[in-house]
């Protein structure tokens, strides 16, 4: 199957043609790679360019930017696979890789799950949840 070539990105396949890369170049000439499944190519094909977002906790997401009318519009890679997330849904990785979009590793979950896979703090000397220094007593 030829690749399009809409997609400013390099795709290769692997898993025999079931998965596909895509490698997403960053302004410091590093790469990352997401993985998709090949079915659900045609989803992403209509935009131009994907790059990474930094999130928070350390999380870096795939996302795009769509001109609307008055502004700009991001839909993020995994939230354009699923076709949408319902209002008061969040998307959870089974695997906590925030580049693994493929359908097996997506959870549509609520707000607790995804808190609870987030990884603890920087700060957070105890790596204990829930306890912290405050003004110098616990």
């Amino acid at each position: 199957m030829p690749l399009p070539q809409i997609i400013q990105n390099q795709l290769t396949y692997r898993d025999n043609n079931t998965t596909i890369e895509l490698h997403i170049y960053k302004r410091d000439k590093s790469h990352v790679i997401a993985l998709i499944d090949a079915c659900d190519l045609h989803l992403i094909s209509g935009f131009r360019r994907w790059n990474v977002l930094d999130g928070t906790c350390g999380r870096q997401y795939i996302r795009t930017t769509v001109a609307m009318t008055s502004n700009k519009k991001t839909i993020l890679l995994h939230h354009a696979i699923l076709g949408g997330v319902p209002k008061g849904k969040e998307v959870a990785f089974k695997n906590n890789n925030s580049f693994d979009c493929r359908r097996s590793n997506l959870i549509i979950t609520d707000h607790y799950l995804v808190m609870q896979q987030r990884s603890l703090p920087a700060f957070n000397k105890l790596k204990v949840r829930g306890i912290n220094k405050h003004f110098n007593r616990w």
